[in-house]
This record gives C-alpha cells, sequence and structure tokens, in this order.
C-alpha cells in the first residue's frame, strides 16, 4: 500500500477530515521509527571477518536489536554479546549477524510511489496512527484522541500476534 493510499485512508475512512499530505507523510515516518521499530519486521545483514574474541565491532547505523548470529558454516551462535551500536563475539572467527533494522523514510517527493518501509500486513494499522496524530494536534487532551492511539496499538498488536503465529513451525508425523 503506497503512502498516499495510507494517507487516504486515514483521511475518508476514519476521520472524515483531509490530512495534509506533509503532515501524513511526517506522521507515517513517526510511526515507523518511534512506534513500529524493531517490529517493523525489517531485517539487515552484517557479516565481520577474522574476529578475535572479547574484541569490540561496529554494528551498522540502522542496527536496531540482533535477531541472530550465525557462524562462517551457517550455525547458530549464542556466545556473543550487543549494546546499541557494539557486538562482541567470544570465539575468533567470521560472523554473519541479522539484525532488526531501522525503517527507512518516505520523502514527500515519493509519497505517490513509496510503501511505508515494514511489513506489509502492518500498512493496514498505520491509518489509525495517523488518525490519532491528526487529532494530537488539536484535541490533545480529547477522549477521542486517546481512542484513537489505543486503537492504533490494539491493532498493531493483533497484526504482530497474527504475523508471529503464521512463522510457528509445526512437526508432523507421518501416520504408520
Amino acid at each position: 500500500m503506497r503512502a498516499i493510499d495510507i494517507i487516504n485512508y486515514a483521511s475518508n475512512r476514519l476521520l472524515k477530515r483531509n490530512i495534509n499530505i506533509g503532515d501524513g507523510v511526517d506522521w507515517i515516518n513517526d510511526c515507523l521509527l518511534n512506534e513500529m521499530g524493531k517490529y517493523a519486521l525489517v531485517y539487515g545483514e552484517a557479516v565481520f571477518n577474522n574476529c578475535e574474541p572479547n574484541e569490540r565491532y561496529d554494528l551498522p547505523s540502522d542496527f536496531i536489536a540482533v535477531k541472530a548470529v550465525y557462524d562462517n558454516k551457517g550455525h547458530k551462535n549464542t556466545d556473543w554479546e550487543a549494546d546499541e551500536t557494539q557486538i562482541v563475539f567470544k570465539d575468533k572467527g567470521d560472523y554473519t549477524v541479522k539484525y532488526y533494522r531501522r525503517p527507512k523514510t518516505i520523502s514527500l517527493e515519493d509519497v505517490e510511489i513509496d510503501e511505508p518501509d515494514c511489513h506489509p500486513a502492518l500498512h493496514l494499522v498505520i491509518p489509525y496512527y495517523l488518525a490519532y496524530r491528526f487529532l494530537n494536534v488539536d484535541f490533545s487532551a480529547d477522549k477521542e484522541t486517546e481512542i484513537r492511539y489505543l486503537e492504533f496499538q490494539s491493532k498493531l498488536n493483533e497484526k504482530l500476534g497474527e504475523l508471529q503465529k503464521r512463522s510457528r513451525f509445526i512437526k508432523v508425523s507421518p501416520w504408520m
């Protein structure tokens, strides 16, 4: 769903009032960066070669949190520690770090063609955040504003729950 479609959905279906396109873009970006963060479910990958034990290595600038670490044979590795900017491996070797990355923002010039940088199932959650932000500008202490934010959080949690259920593996044994 394109950013302009999300803004129009929030305007026409949720609010029945027009959202300024510039504000809509700002609010989409705010939703992606500040509300969703790692829950936007976008990933990056960084490769670290010839790592020494207990040395600190810089993580990419778009890093949010580690999803998984693999050694050079593709086996999952748990002997590491990371903070917001660096990672330390306990053993010498080559590692691939799969991580949650910060979503890319949308520019006003590309609102007609760009989609929000998050899992596609979350696109329909963003209009609820836009509705909240629209109301929060003028009616920050209003009950409807609070309801819109709770509605956004509820929709986000619902979609994340659905996505989590889909990603589970079920071991099935054949009938003998």
